[in-house]
């Protein structure tokens, strides 16, 4: 049985309301600014999307049983027009999260959901980017997103599974992962348009957020063997359309060897690094439209099998935009994820006496469609094979319904 506590029905049922009244006080102040006037809030802008998921776990994994999930995300941004001076901008953004997991129910590596988390509220970013040279060069410091610019594929932000957003190859490194959701890290971006179809970004983190006292707190500390991550793209568009990414990720700290996370003797490694790439872009467009058809991509990353549980993974799917008449900005979606376990990790699970399987692979099917301008409703269906790589558990079948409601004030 689902359970919602009593702070999630009140915080899903406020954003509701205000997302209703929203829409009248938005029509009615363009209609006071006229036609041809600059509303009063320009170019400042404020949005609010409120992220509900219910998620059954029906057959296999760990046990049966349902959850309800929920994210807010407030999102502010500033220009620097409205400071007097051009090319800036000030960005912050503070998100919460109920306490449910989902799975922890599933028992998969993956991670179904790419909202389940703790509960927390938190300044997940703030920081500012500066355009110079006729917007050729970019500068950003502050507390930022990894994912939001490196290894992120545009098509696959319409599936749920979080590997799918993030390869799991990057996102199980660091002492606490690299700077995801929902802990963000302190940093600096450099981004460069050599031409019209090159662009390159290089980037450097605090690799540890917080403290030992405080691990959630924002904090800076470079010191004390924490040492930082360097991340770096190219990223590419030979043909019109195609997209060809290849990037590459490294710390500096030194780190225990996967024996230790058994409770095995393990060597120390100095640094920890990995390479991936992906490639994405149309396989079929519908007569007359720009937007309506296939897309298609495909990933495949890399990571230290010495140090990481996971060393290879492959994703890859298919979104087709308006895939009926009449519903133009509905996508219907398939997609296939393979996390493999290294060598290492396996020789040494089966030597403790806990024997893994050699891969986990997810397949999601998922329908998003755009009910209204401030909602859409997703349905998804997730089959994972060997969830969690343990063999000791059935395939899981998850079934999911995930709504959104967004707006912006102003």
């Amino acid at each position: 049985m689902i359970r919602l506590s009593r702070k999630a029905v009140r915080l899903m049922v406020f954003v509701l309301l205000i997302g209703l009244l929203m829409q009248p006080s938005s029509r009615l102040r363009a209609e006071e600014d006229g036609p041809g006037n600059t509303p009063w809030y320009e170019p400042i802008s404020f949005e609010v999307v409120y992220t509900g998921e219910i998620w059954g776990n029906v057959r296999g994994g760990v046990e049966r049983d349902a959850r309800y999930l929920d994210n807010l995300d407030l999102m502010l941004t500033v220009p620097s027009d409205s400071l007097g001076y051009d090319g800036g901008t000030f960005f912050f953004y503070v998100l919460h999260n109920n306490k449910k997991t989902f799975s922890d129910i599933v028992g998969d590596l993956q991670v179904v959901s790419n909202i389940d988390n703790d509960r927390i509220w938190r300044i997940f970013e703030a920081w500012y980017e500066q355009r110079l040279l006729d917007d050729r060069l970019g500068l950003k410091l502050g507390f930022m997103d990894l994912n939001s610019e490196f290894d992120a594929i545009d098509p696959a932000g319409l599936f749920i599974l979080s590997s799918h957003g993030i390869g799991p190859d990057y996102s199980q490194t660091g002492a606490a992962g690299p700077s995801i959701f929902p802990l963000s890290m302190a940093g600096v971006r450099v981004d460069y348009r050599f031409s019209d179809r090159v662009l390159v970004r290089v980037a450097a983190f605090d690799a540890v957020p917080g403290t030992r006292s405080h691990p959630r707190r924002a904090a800076i500390k470079l010191g004390d063997g924490e040492g930082a991550l360097l991340a770096a793209e190219i990223d590419t568009e030979p043909v019109d359309g195609l997209r060809f990414v290849v990037g590459g990720w490294a710390y500096t700290a030194r780190f225990e060897g996967i024996e230790a996370s058994l409770g095995l003797p393990a060597p120390s490694h100095h640094g920890n690094n990995g390479v991936y790439a992906f490639a994405h872009g149309p396989l079929y467009r519908e007569p007359g439209s720009e937007q309506q058809g296939i897309d298609a991509w495909i990933r495949f990353g890399i990571a230290d099998g010495r140090i990481n549980q996971l060393d290879q993974y492959l994703g890859a799917g298919l979104v087709y935009t308006g895939p009926f008449s009449g519903r133009d900005d509905d996508q219907l979606g398939l997609a296939v994820a393979v996390a493999r376990n290294g060598d290492t990790f396996r020789r040494n699970a089966a030597l403790v006496g806990a024997p893994v399987d050699r891969r986990e692979i997810n397949v999601e099917m998922t329908y998003r469609a755009q009910l209204t301008d401030w909602l859409a409703l997703q349905p998804d269906l997730q089959y994972i094979v060997h969830p969690g790589t343990d063999p000791g558990l059935r395939n899981a079948i998850a079934l999911g319904l995930r709504f959104e409601i967004g707006f912006q004030p102003f």
